[in-house]
C-alpha cells in the first residue's frame, strides 16, 4: 500500500463516499442533510421496499437559462418516504455519444437525494467541473448499474435500492443516509475515457536494474520485473512509459489512477489496485501518499503511464509496512487516469 498512512479499507470506499459527499457545498447539499441523524436513524428501521421504483413520482426541473452557482443545479423533487427494493433507472434524455463500460473513466454532473427524507445530500457543481471516477467497484453498485451501457450525453434518473447503495456498510452517517434508505440520483453523462494509459508509447530504455515492464492486453495491468541483485538508485527515478494527451497534473488536484508496486530487494509485488478491482484516489502534494509519489507524479499528463523507482528516503524509510521490509526501494508503474 502506498499511502503515507496505511488505509486498506479506504481505497474501496473513497469513490463510493465521494459520490455522496464530494460536492455537498454545491447546490446546498450540506445544509439539506447535515445533522439530520434522527430522521436517518428512523428510516433505518423502516421495512424494506419490494419491487421496482415508480420514477414517475420524481420531478426534475431544469435551471433557468444562464443560471450560475447553486441556481445552475437542476431541481429534483422526491416525495418523503420514497423507496425501492430494486434499483430502477430511466433515461430522461438520450445522448449520441459513446457507450460506457465498466473500467472506464466517466465524467458526470449529478444530484443525489435521500428517498426517505426527500432531502438532497450531495451535488456536483454543474459549472463545467464534472465529477470523474472509474465505473466499477470503486462506486456504489447502484451507480454502476445505472451507468453501465449509458451513452455520453444521456440524462439518467435512477433510484438505488439500499442493497446497491450504502446499506451493506450500515449507511453513511456523514450524509444522514440510513442503511435502509433509497438513494435517488439525477446524472448527466458528460464524457468517457479509457481506464488505463492510452497515450503514445515511449521507446527509451528502462532504467538500470528494471528488467521489463509488460502490460496484459486484456486486463491492462502491468507486470514489473527487476534485477534484485543490482544496486538500486539512491535518487528518485521517473520515466514516462506512455505519454498521455491530457493536461499535466498539478499539486492540489485529486488524481485517479491504477498502479502496481514491487520491492526492489525481492522483486515481489506488494500491492496492486488492478488486483483489488478499484482505482486509487488521492490529492497530489497534500502528503496523503509517500513523498516519491507526490514528487514523481507532478507534471505527468493525464492518460500517461509512468515508472517510479523510489528510494527509502522518499518511501517508508526505516519502517516496515506489511509486506514491505524496512529501508525498501519501491518500484511502481502508475496509470494516471483523471485529475480534477
Amino acid at each position: 500500500m502506498l499511502a503515507a498512512r496505511r488505509r486498506p479499507a479506504l481505497v474501496a470506499l473513497l469513490l463510493a463516499g465521494a459520490l455522496a459527499l464530494s460536492a455537498c457545498s454545491g447546490g446546498g447539499g450540506d445544509d439539506d442533510g447535515a445533522g439530520d441523524g434522527a430522521s436517518s436513524a428512523a428510516s433505518s428501521a423502516a421495512p424494506a421496499a419490494v419491487g421496482k421504483a415508480d420514477l414517475s413520482k420524481i420531478t426534475v426541473t431544469p435551471p433557468a437559462e444562464g443560471a450560475t452557482g447553486a441556481a445552475a443545479v437542476p431541481a429534483v423533487t422526491v416525495p418523503a418516504g420514497f423507496s425501492t427494493g430494486e434499483t430502477t433507472t430511466t433515461v430522461l434524455s438520450e445522448g449520441t455519444g459513446d457507450p460506457i463500460s465498466a473500467g472506464e473513466v466517466v465524467s458526470v454532473e449529478f444530484v443525489g437525494l435521500n428517498g426517505a427524507s426527500g432531502k438532497q445530500f450531495g451535488a456536483s457543481s454543474w459549472s463545467g467541473k464534472p465529477v470523474q471516477f472509474v465505473l466499477g467497484p470503486g462506486v456504489i453498485p447502484g451507480f454502476s448499474k445505472a451507468l453501465d451501457g449509458a451513452k455520453v450525453g444521456d440524462r439518467v434518473l435512477t433510484a438505488v435500492a439500499p442493497v446497491d447503495g450504502y446499506g451493506p456498510q450500515g449507511g453513511l452517517p456523514q450524509a444522514s443516509i440510513g442503511a435502509s434508505d433509497t438513494l435517488v440520483y439525477l446524472i448527466d453523462v458528460l464524457g468517457v475515457s479509457p481506464g488505463w494509459a492510452t497515450g503514445t508509447p515511449e521507446t527509451a530504455p528502462l532504467p538500470a536494474g528494471v528488467t521489463s515492464v509488460t502490460v496484459d492486453q486484456q486486463t491492462h495491468a502491468p507486470t514489473i520485473v527487476v534485477d534484485s541483485k543490482a544496486s538500486p538508485p539512491t535518487q528518485l527515478v521517473k520515466q514516462v512509459l506512455v505519454t498521455g494527451k491530457g493536461a499535466p497534473v498539478q499539486n492540489g488536484q485529486q488524481l485517479t489512477m491504477q498502479y502496481t508496486g514491487v520491492t526492489w530487494s525481492t522483486g515481489k509485488e506488494f500491492d496492486s489496485s488492478w488486483k483489488r478491482g478499484a482505482p486509487f484516489d488521492f490529492q497530489l502534494g497534500a502528503g496523503q501518499v509517500i513523498k516519491g509519489w507526490d514528487q514523481g507524479l507532478e507534471g505527468v499528463p493525464v492518460g500517461s503511464q509512468v515508472l517510479l523507482v523510489i528510494p527509502p528516503a522518499l518511501g517508508y524509510e526505516d519502517k516496515a509496512q506489511g509486506d514491505i521490509p524496512a529501508n525498501s526501494t519501491l518500484v511502481f508503474v502508475v496509470d494516471v487516469l483523471a485529475a480534477q
